[in-house]
């Protein structure tokens, strides 16, 4: 995965080194010292491990863990350890993640549901359903588990999504994107919008969606909004 970064990211750190944490730098610089028998025996595991978690998930909804080892952080500088995340993305499958209670300091843990590859809406449900059976004061006041969607309800339209960032990883949810029922990419928040464009392209998006000049163009027009800053 470093190596992937530093392929991808190089000229981002490069070009906007200030704007760019240290941790996410010192990732890059990792990966750029990799060899390339190194990483291809990597993408030999890979692959291997990606056929084993197939084969197994085959048999469930999805896999429970935990997000990280513990409540989340106190500032915003990091998200927390992501040991238990990583091997989730290294595999390309979808992962979610639902508070369900507090920790010693008063602030959320979470509860983290992976799903098959290309599964997104079947993962969805699942964390719906887990959801409404972890009652999280602020998050959810009843202890039931939440009630099926009447006809108004389904009619409200697609899932929206903003994706952050269109390199290796989010470029994978593109490709998935593309062909998951009820979703509209309604904006990709990238440093490099040029990328983002180029992404949606390769990943076999029509040549009209990323057009949308603002947000709200988007959510009318049901194209994608590419910005360099986040979206008001």
């Amino acid at each position: 995965m470093a190596a992937e970064s530093a392929f991808n990211l190089g000229e981002l750190v490069r070009d906007k080194a200030p704007l760019l944490s240290a941790t996410l730098k010192d990732f890059v610089a990792e990966g750029a010292s990799v060899s390339a028998v190194t990483y291809l025996d990597a993408l030999k595991l890979r692959l291997a491990l990606q056929d084993e978690l197939e084969r197994f998930l085959a048999r469930f909804d999805a896999i429970i863990t935990p997000p990280t080892t513990g409540e989340a952080p106190a500032t915003l500088e990091q998200t927390g350890n992501p040991t238990f995340c990583s091997i989730w993305s290294l595999c390309g499958v979808p992962a979610v993640t639902i508070p369900v209670g507090s920790g010693p300091r008063g602030l959320p843990l979470g509860l983290q549901l992976v799903g098959r590859k290309g599964k997104d809406g079947e993962l969805l449900s699942a964390a719906r359903w887990c959801e409404g059976r972890f009652p999280f004061p602020g998050w959810r006041k009843s202890h039931e588990p939440p009630r099926p969607p009447d006809e108004a309800e389904q009619g409200k339209g697609p899932l929206r999504v903003g994706l952050i960032g269109a390199g290796k990883f989010g470029s994978m949810y593109l490709a998935q994107a593309k062909s998951t029922a009820g979703i509209h990419l309604a904006a990709i928040a990238d440093l490099a919008p040029a990328r983002a464009s180029e992404a949606l392209r390769r990943t076999g998006w029509p040549e009209s969606q990323g057009t949308a000049a603002s947000l709200p163009d988007a959510l009318e027009r049901g194209t994608t909004f590419i910005t360099d800053d986040a979206p008001p």
